[in-house]
């Protein structure tokens, strides 16, 4: 019976070094749900107010939906904006001022395009989003993308706006978050503002066709324990010395945010330093201006993740050096 009883507290004592009680796994809340589509030019009721304008909306439907995954068949894009055409679920569990893990692949086969997610509370769609973000699809690549945020509101719904969006929204009625979804876009740092989204969303051309799969999804809730820790260090491949410019090149890294540069005529970069920042990850090349002419400088670069509420750096690369011309 002794022999029992300490085999027994041997085994609660190990238990309690191997769980203890301020660990927890990451909570999943991405839902059980298999994912909605709603395309205006097919979905809209023959009593509904904007019944006879249906055909600026895309035109498709999903195909097999599941809860982690689903592809969208898309006739025709549509020029209505992103929520013309739509996937989501209205199961996910987000709650205000906590941390989540979003992550999933993502592929247009046809066309570029250009995709908004958002997570909101149910209503109109982006409408007070608890987290929100653009995606450029390159066309037939399968992007994969990781996200680590703080949520800003409750959110009982997550959405993917695929429809054809060229911009020009704003004063839409119908379109109510579209001043808030392109300030999210301008501020991703494209390379192009929003307007100009009616030349690079579906490459131009709003009767285009195209398959949009999404599959991976994963939404999760930090643990007490999980911080983020950015250990994605970027290496600079090469740098041409231009007229007091740099042009620097350097290995994309994924599942990151963007890169920081840093130009120095000190070693130590404490003084006489530019700091230059990239909004997307795959961008690979950035020419620094405005420096001084025929001097040495030493360079640098590091990668961020933006959680939504700071970012988080990665170590430095290695300093590598270029006398401007």
């Amino acid at each position: 019976m002794k022999l029992f009883q300490k085999l027994l507290c041997c085994i609660i004592t190990c238990s309690l070094l191997v769980i203890p009680g301020n660990l927890t796994c990451s909570a999943d809340v991405s839902g059980s749900k298999a994912w909605i589509g709603w395309f205006g030019a097919s979905d809209t009721p023959p009593d509904s107010e904007y019944y006879m304008t249906r055909f600026v909306w895309a035109e498709g439907r999903l195909i097999y939906p599941i809860d982690t995954e689903f592809r969208a068949k898309i006739s025709i894009v549509g020029f209505g904006g992103c929520w013309g055409g739509r996937a989501y679920k209205d199961d996910i569990q987000v709650k205000k001022n906590h941390t989540y893990k979003l992550s999933f692949c993502i592929k247009s086969y046809d066309v570029n395009k250009y995709v908004y997610v958002a997570l909101d509370q149910g209503g109109e769609f982006g409408v007070n989003p608890a987290y929100s973000f653009w995606i450029k699809c390159p066309k037939g690549d399968k992007l994969f993308v990781e996200k680590t945020f703080v949520a800003k509101e409750d959110a009982s719904r997550i959405a993917f706006g695929i429809g054809g969006d060229p911009g020009d929204r704003e004063d839409v009625e119908a379109d109510v978050d579209a001043a808030y979804r392109y300030s999210v876009f301008d501020s991703q740092g494209f390379g192009f503002n929003h307007k100009d989204l009616s030349k690079y969303d579906c490459d131009g051309d709003f009767v285009s066709f195209t398959d949009i799969l999404m599959n991976e999804f994963e939404l999760k809730e930090a643990s007490n324990t999980d911080e983020v820790v950015n250990t994605k260090v970027v290496k600079i491949k090469s740098i041409k010395a231009k007229k007091r410019s740099l042009l620097v090149k350097w290995k994309k890294v994924k599942g990151v945010t963007g890169y920081q540069i840093q130009c120095s005529l000190k070693k130590n970069f404490k003084k006489k330093t530019k700091s230059v920042y990239i909004g997307r990850s795959s961008i690979t090349s950035k020419t620094i201006k405005k420096l001084k002419k025929k001097k040495k400088y030493y360079v640098r670069m590091r990668t961020f993740i933006d959680t939504g509420e700071r970012d988080v750096f990665s170590a430095w690369s290695k300093t590598k050096t270029k006398k401007t011309k």
